[in-house]
């Protein structure tokens, strides 16, 4: 009687050992890796409706807070445009003076941020800006030197049918300290350069050298090379 008793014993805690491994078994198998991508079936819908390309960009995806979109070195440390909400990323979907069918889009409110010795100084804000790329690299931007300060231009698309539009950005060589640029010339003040696609300013005896970019509408004295004087102190750039 012991004896049976022992033995069922043993099968019936066999048994309940080979259940606890199948049902380990299926939760192994029925794991999904949450760092795989999960495709959503629904289209993305932009939050941009009435940006100058919202009728040539297909929206195919969106990035996070804080997305990393351009970056320079500077003496001090660095100069960074990160997403401030999220990035929209999408493709021209024809061919455009914006650039070609197929290249790469990228959507939203951005921050530009000054590093120095690991610490963040907020420099402005760029309000529902669209650069257009042909790959995902990070934007660089364009450095003109001048005797009081490094001046870094970032340019958000690469063509244009009538100039590129950049923002300066002017880092104080003495301490670091970077600021936003103004633009003045005819006495109008602009957030923007527009230079020709294929002339980067350039510094020429302390004034910034600008071979406007032209179009159709473009009248003479906009079509003008333009000289301009660095005002550090009223933080704007303004045409002699």
């Amino acid at each position: 009687m012991l004896l049976s008793f022992f033995l069922l014993t043993l099968l019936l805690g066999c048994e309940n050992d080979n259940r606890a491994n199948y049902e380990n078994l299926n939760t192994s198998n029925s794991y999904i890796d949450s760092n795989i991508p999960i495709k959503e079936s629904s289209k993305f819908k932009t939050q941009f409706l009435n940006t100058e390309f919202s009728n040539i960009i297909t929206l195919d995806s969106v990035n996070k807070d804080g997305t990393l979109r351009a970056q320079t070195n500077t003496d001090f440390g660095e100069l960074i445009v990160v997403a401030n909400g999220k990035e929209e990323v999408g493709h021209l979907n024809a061919p455009s003076v914006a650039g070609l069918e197929g290249d790469l889009t990228f959507q939203g409110n951005y921050t530009v941020i000054n590093i120095i010795d690991g610490k963040k100084h907020e420099v402005m804000e760029l309000k529902e800006i669209t650069f257009i790329q042909q790959s995902d690299r990070v934007v660089n931007f364009d450095k003109v030197s001048f005797n009081d300060a490094d001046v870094y231009f970032l340019t958000p698309q690469y063509t244009s049918g009538h100039g590129l539009n950049a923002y300066a950005i002017a880092v104080n060589k003495s301490n670091g300290e970077a600021i936003s640029l103004k633009f003045i010339k005819n006495d109008t003040t602009t957030d923007t350069l527009n230079y020709a696609n294929d002339q980067l300013p350039v510094n020429e005896n302390e004034f910034l050298k600008v071979v406007p970019g032209i179009s159709a509408g473009t009248s003479e004295e906009n079509a003008d090379i333009t000289f301009y004087k660095l005002d550090l102190t009223n933080k704007y750039f303004i045409a002699e």
